[in-house]
């Protein structure tokens, strides 16, 4: 017999800090159960496509084949799946961590002022300087 569960997929590398908590690699699969879902104290309908709201979830990496609790903040939801019966007992809740900061435009365009000033051959430093230009003042 198949149970409902949720995929999500991991944006950021994460180290666990507990023993329970499971290492993620950015493009880990991970399966959460609805039945997991719903015992948690901060569930509301909803949510489920908004993980960063739901705090630690406990669920399945399908790479490391491990169960474990994760990061809400370290993955978007990817979608429905049927799933094999397992036990899904509620963790205690703790403070989330913070997603890791994409990087800004604004120091990918600091990143290419460096690269220009720092002495390409004249027709690399053209390439350079163009996409600078493009890319950092439009």
């Amino acid at each position: 017999m198949a149970m409902e569960g949720f995929q999500y997929l991991a944006l950021y590398a994460f180290t666990k800090d507990q023993e329970e908590d499971l290492d993620l690699q950015p493009g880990d699969l991970l399966t959460v159960s609805k039945a997991s879902l719903l015992s948690m104290e901060n569930y509301q309908e909803g949510c489920v496509e908004q993980p960063e709201r739901l705090g630690w979830l406990l669920g399945y990496n399908e790479r490391t084949k491990q169960r474990g609790d994760f990061p809400g903040t370290f993955v978007e939801y990817v979608g429905p799946v049927k799933m094999a019966l397992s036990s899904s007992q509620p963790r205690s809740q703790r403070p989330l961590p913070a997603a890791p900061r994409p990087e800004s435009s604004q120091a990918k365009c600091k990143c290419i002022y460096n690269a220009l000033s720092h002495g390409f051959s004249q027709q690399r430093s053209c390439t350079v300087t163009a996409i600078y230009v493009i890319y950092c003042r439009g």
